[in-house]
């Protein structure tokens, strides 16, 4: 009576031995699927172009492109971007919708970038049900544009235009100044110094 229960219980064990094999070799023999859903991930990229290594998320940028990766194929959905604290009030300043390749795989711009004012943002990316999605935070802030400084002549003063020598001998500035010391040599009781001064001066002539 032992021994026939013994016996019946080791065959029952065989049997679910057997049986966890086969479901075991069952379930390796199918390729695992990923779920549907929101599985891929969202990059921020700074400028027009990719760099290496691609999938690198790039927060600090001046112009800027999205990158989506590792997504279901076709996998459809909305993206939206808020300005956020501390130099934003979270309103939406950019929006639209995405719709992925045979690889997963979206850009937007698809070419080119965009821009937005300098500040701090929060991207999110929305998957296929409303609960999952995604999100970056990324500051846009661009470096000062160079201004050329423009030539200043030495001494400060603005640029000064010569004027043409006409073959005269100009003498207005010499007999102005001899005018005003005649007239303070009057004042003063030196008369005939004066005289002497305010004597025009002869001109030179220019023969030709």
């Amino acid at each position: 009576m032992t021994s026939g229960m013994a016996h019946r219980r080791a065959r029952t064990m065989w049997g679910v031995l057997i049986g966890l094999a086969t479901a075991f070799a069952l379930s390796a023999s199918v390729p695992l699927a990923s779920p549907p859903g929101n599985n891929g991930t969202v990059k921020i990229h700074d400028g027009a172009t990719d760099t290496e290594p691609i999938i690198k998320n790039e927060p600090q940028v001046c112009t800027f492109h999205l990158h989506f990766f590792f997504a279901d194929p076709f996998q459809s959905g909305s993206w939206w971007i808020r300005s956020w604290p501390p130099t934003g009030d979270r309103s939406v300043v950019l929006s639209g919708s995405y719709n992925t390749d045979p690889t997963g795989e979206f850009r937007w711009p698809a070419s080119g970038s965009t821009s937005l004012d300098p500040g701090h943002y929060k991207l999110f990316w929305q998957g296929d049900e409303s609960n999952l999605i995604k999100h970056k935070v990324f500051w846009v802030n661009c470096p000062p544009e160079e201004v050329v400084p423009t030539p200043v002549p030495p001494g400060g003063g603005a640029a000064i235009t010569p004027t043409p020598f006409n073959g005269s001998d100009d003498q207005s500035s010499r007999s102005g100044g001899n005018t005003t010391l005649a007239l303070a040599l009057l004042l003063g009781g030196g008369s005939a110094f004066a005289f002497v001064l305010l004597r025009p001066f002869p001109r030179s002539i220019r023969r030709d």
